[in-house]
This record gives C-alpha cells, sequence and structure tokens, in this order.
C-alpha cells in the first residue's frame, strides 16, 4: 500500500490524466442506478461521489489543498476498513455453529485493515506513507545551494603553491587569470567544442589529486571535468609544456584541447559569449 499509495498521490501527471477519466465515469454513472437503490443506498452513493470529488481535487487543486483531498480520502478508506473488520468479527461472534462458511473470514478483512486501512490512516494523519519525515522540495533546494556555495568557495581558493609543487614549474598566468575570473569560474555546463563540453571547474588543491588507476607517477590534478566525467588538466613536469588534455575514462585515451591555457579559456569564452 506504501509503494502504491505514494505513486497515485506522488502528483504523477501519467496517473492523473489515466485517472481522471475512470473517476469521472463512474462519478456520472452512479446517479443513473438511484432507481434500483433502496433507501439506505442513497447516504453510500452521496458518499461515494464526495470520494470521487475528493480524489478530482486532489489530482487537479493546488499540490498545498489537493493533499487535503487525498488525506479525506484515505480517511475515509481507513473508516470503511474499521467499520467493516468490526462488522465481521461481531457477525462472525454470534454466528449460529454450522453457518454459511462461503462467508468472507473476517481475518481477511483483518489483513486488508492492516495493508491498507492503517497506511491510510497514516496517511491522514501525516500526508505522507513512509515512516521518515519527507524533505520538501524548498529544504532540498536549500541543501543543494549550501553544498554548491561551499563548492565554489573552495574553488575561489586555489592553492597555488600545493599546485606549482605537483606541476614542477610556475603555473600559467593564465591559469591564474581564470581562476581569478569568479563569474567563469563558478560557471557550469559550458560548452567548448562539438565533441566536448564542460560541466564544472575543479579546485586546486590536494583533495583534487587524480593518480591514474595503471601509473601512479601520471597523476593529474583536474582544472575541469567534461559533461561525461572525463577530467581536463595540465600535464606535470619541468619540460612540459602548457597545453591542455582531457583524459577519456572509457579507455584512458588522452587529447590535446588546447596547445596553451590561454587558448583554452579564449577558446571557451568565444563558445560562451554571454557567460564571459
Amino acid at each position: 500500500m506504501s509503494t502504491f499509495g505514494t505513486t497515485l498521490f506522488g502528483g504523477s501527471r501519467f496517473v492523473r490524466w489515466s485517472l481522471t477519466p475512470v473517476i469521472l465515469f463512474f462519478a456520472l454513472w452512479m446517479p443513473t442506478m438511484t432507481h434500483n437503490m433502496t433507501a439506505n443506498g442513497i447516504p453510500a452513493l452521496i458518499g461515494m461521489e464526495i470520494l470521487f470529488a475528493a480524489m478530482l481535487g486532489g489530482f487537479w487543486l493546488p499540490e498545498n489543498i489537493g493533499r487535503w483531498c487525498f488525506r479525506f480520502v484515505t480517511g475515509v478508506v481507513f473508516v470503511i476498513y474499521l467499520v467493516a473488520v468490526i462488522d465481521a468479527f461481531t457477525s462472525a461472534k454470534h454466528a449460529p455453529t454450522g453457518g454459511d462458511v462461503s462467508q468472507q473470514s473476517p481475518y481477511t478483512l483483518l489483513w486488508g485493515f492492516i495493508i491498507i486501512g492503517l497506511p491510510s490512516l497514516w496517511y491522514t494523519l501525516t500526508g505522507r506513507f513512509s515512516l521518515r519525515s519527507e524533505v520538501s522540495q524548498e529544504e532540498l533546494s536549500a541543501a543543494n545551494d549550501a553544498r554548491r556555495q561551499a563548492f565554489e568557495a573552495i574553488l575561489l581558493r586555489p592553492d597555488w603553491s600545493f599546485y606549482e609543487r605537483h606541476l614542477r614549474r610556475p603555473a600559467p598566468a593564465a591559469l591564474r587569470a581564470l581562476y581569478a575570473d569568479e563569474n567563469l569560474i563558478t560557471s557550469t555546463l559550458l560548452d567548448y567544442s562539438d565533441s566536448c563540453s564542460i560541466n564544472t571547474f575543479e579546485p586546486l588543491n590536494e583533495e583534487s589529486l587524480f593518480a591514474s588507476a595503471e601509473d601512479a607517477e601520471q597523476s593529474m590534478i583536474p582544472i575541469a571535468t567534461t559533461d561525461s566525467g572525463d577530467p581536463i588538466y595540465l600535464k606535470s613536469g619541468l619540460m612540459e609544456s602548457n597545453a591542455v588534455y582531457v583524459a577519456y575514462h572509457d579507455g584512458y585515451d588522452v587529447e590535446v584541447l588546447a596547445d596553451s591555457v590561454s587558448a583554452f579559456v579564449h577558446r571557451l569564452k568565444q563558445a560562451n559569449k554571454a557567460i564571459a
């Protein structure tokens, strides 16, 4: 019931559009059966129509109102199961020995009450089927913003001393200028070429040190990662140039993206003029 209920009340457009015609059909069809109903059946019909209206309200009204419509529905479901279980056990207790064994066992209804009725009560009281409190979209957004702000704070404070020891040569002036450009360095999902896009820039510190799985001496500190997670970096070595490379993780192939950091930054800015 918990998984089913979460899917049913989760705001899925597919569920909404699939069930709305069915609910409308029964809501319009059931009143046509009043000529066959007893006096006791009329209140039941009215109750069903109210439930249909509440279900439609849950699907189509704003979320803060729709959730209360769903809670009304689950509350009614709980009450129906509770009354049915009490009635079944009461009837079974007073039934004469050797009665009709074809009648539904009260224990069958009890299992339905446990599987459906109690979760319905929980949803009515809490607005959720899970035991753990659900995280709101606002809380998720705030947490993501906090993580991004913490990441950017590290990104904007490169450890140049450690990075230059890793490179075994001075850091290129163009790279220092890139990390000083707060608007560009904190941008994400940047275009670069037809075959390469940059997901995000990476902090220049010891925690970013990446060692090759095949050769620990071929370590690198990525300055960025592609949209596929491939590191973009400068090779370390006193005699190495300041060319910018990308290492593809699928086959450990290495490709030159730019002959220098300045050429890399220039091409990046040309492809993302709105940011640069």
